[in-house]
């Protein structure tokens, strides 16, 4: 079966930097992923409570590295709620077989143009009810530019497993903002200032409104984008 982009999901990519596809996985299938990520957070745990576990903070919120895997926990003080899991498909298989899932793969060679990909990374963000923190506007590229010589050539897929609305916290992004390439980072006195953008370069005038529903998002590079903390209306 076919899971291309049509011609205009591709142009509107092209042009606005994300492109939206609804209703790819059914509620059995959801529901399955969801269980699966309850696996991966339990699994986490127990990971970051073992002797060989590292613990360190960033601007005072906790990391844990596990072998090669990184855990961050969200950031009310002394808070034991998983909030990221990287890579997540070496915590629980369910995610190492939809990394090759054609629902994401044919996209993904079509805005790359290349019939062969390789997986770059892979994260299980989670956001707990009330809890759940946010993440201020950034790009993906200063993460990357670092480490890969192929940035140009690192889009990325999101998969929502819930229903993602603006009561709990959605994904907000700001259209056409990657054409303006990898913009200047922030420079007050946090640790990782330098990955978030800085505020004289985010023009919000082209928010896109929050999306009802979403379960696959496929983003540009320079995407500008942001992650509201659970709860907040705005």
């Amino acid at each position: 079966m076919l899971h291309k982009l049509t011609a205009a999901e591709l142009a509107q990519y092209r042009t606005d930097g994300f492109v939206l596809k609804h209703n790819v996985f059914n509620p059995q299938q959801l529901r399955a992923l969801r269980v699966a990520a309850d696996r991966a957070v339990a699994t986490a745990q127990q990971a970051a409570a073992r002797p060989d576990a590292s613990t360190y903070f960033l601007d005072g919120n906790r990391f844990v590295d596990v072998g090669r895997v990184t855990i961050q926990f969200e950031h009310q003080p002394g808070s034991s709620l998983v909030r990221v899991m990287e890579p997540v498909r070496l915590l629980e298989a369910e995610f190492e077989q939809l990394i090759d899932d054609p629902r994401l793969v044919q996209p993904m060679q079509q805005i790359i143009g290349a019939d062969d990909l390789a997986l770059w990374t892979d994260k299980l963000n989670i956001k707990a009810a009330h809890e759940g923190s946010g993440f201020g506007w950034h790009q993906d590229s200063p993460y990357w530019i670092h480490a890969s010589n192929n940035v140009d050539n690192l889009p990325n897929v999101m998969v929502y497993f819930d229903v993602a609305d603006r009561s709990n916290g959605c994904l907000n992004v700001i259209a056409k903002s990657h054409l303006a390439g990898c913009l200047p980072g922030s420079d007050d006195q946090r640790q990782l200032a330098g990955f978030y953008t800085h505020a004289d370069s985010v023009d919000t005038s082209r928010q896109v409104p929050p999306y009802f529903l979403i379960r696959i998002l496929f983003t540009a590079r320079n995407l500008m984008h942001r992650r509201v903390r659970a709860g907040r209306l705005y």
